[in-house]
């Protein structure tokens, strides 16, 4: 007996109604090959990134994800029993009703988009970071002119980093991530040290496949910062801190969504 195209429409809109499920991919040493590749290990260790604040996390889902959905798709996955007991910093959620995120772009698929640093004059023409004197701020070492314009207000070059096409770029909220660090961070002082490792992070983190329209090269993951979590008292040790950073990125084309998580901890 063949299944009528009405019959597998009507079962495809109960599942849909029916909520997404999650399921834990378990690490294979394939799915975040960078990640954990010895070298980048190695920065890690020097920029005070480890175990103890930075966690790494990747489910499956049950259906196709709709970006208009996303309001939905967040609510299931922080009530998803499997992702409560897999996920340390949000195993406390109860009854998330709602969560307050910010949709971030995913466009950029080539390093030449950090050239605006050198072209505002935070980066020399060698991609050398330019050194300043020491300031402090939130327990953040800022010796040089790059982390005074991400982070103090009193910095010259600060207003130049708060264009929307910056802030709302996601590689560029994870090259802030891993170029200020860990509270033990050791830093370089050259910004190809950091862009090398953003590229192999970003090849683990994204996914890229050819616009069926335009036959280009594209990035169709989305990308999420995830701000608070209605059930949740605190998603994270220390709320409010600059490098306190969750993001979720899905990857509608392999119905994957990855956890990225960095909590600020104190050296002191």
């Amino acid at each position: 007996m063949e299944i009528s195209e009405q019959d597998r429409s009507a079962a495809e809109e109960r599942k849909e109604q029916s909520g997404f499920t999650f399921v834990v991919l378990p690490d294979d040493g394939k799915q975040f090959a960078n990640f954990t590749h010895k070298d980048v290990q190695a920065k890690f260790f020097q920029w005070g990134l480890n175990d103890t604040n930075l966690s790494l996390v990747k489910y499956r889902f049950n259906q196709p994800f709709h970006l208009i959905g996303a309001d939905n798709f967040l609510k299931d996955l922080f009530n998803d029993k499997t992702v409560l007991s897999t996920f340390n910093p949000v195993a406390y959620t109860l009854n998330c009703s709602s969560v307050k995120y910010k949709k971030l772009n995913a466009e950029v698929i080539n390093l030449a988009w950090f050239d605006f640093l050198i072209e505002k004059g935070i980066v020399m023409d060698d991609y050398r970071i330019k050194a300043d004197y020491d300031e402090y701020f939130e327990g953040i070492q800022l010796s040089d002119r790059l982390r005074k314009a991400m982070l103090w207000e009193e910095s010259e070059y600060y207003c130049e980093l708060q264009d929307d096409k910056i802030q709302n770029e996601f590689i560029y909220k994870l090259f802030q991530m891993v170029f200020i660090g860990g509270s033990m961070c050791q830093f370089d002082e050259n910004l190809k040290e950091y862009l090398e490792v953003i590229k192999k992070l970003y090849k683990d983190l994204i996914t890229v496949a050819k616009d069926p329209e335009t036959g280009e090269i594209k990035v169709m993951s989305q990308v999420f910062l995830i701000e608070q979590i209605d059930g949740l008292d605190k998603l994270f040790p220390m709320p409010y801190h600059p490098q306190n950073w969750f993001f979720v990125i899905v990857d509608p084309i392999h119905w994957h969504c990855t956890f990225l998580y960095h909590k600020w901890t104190s050296f002191w």
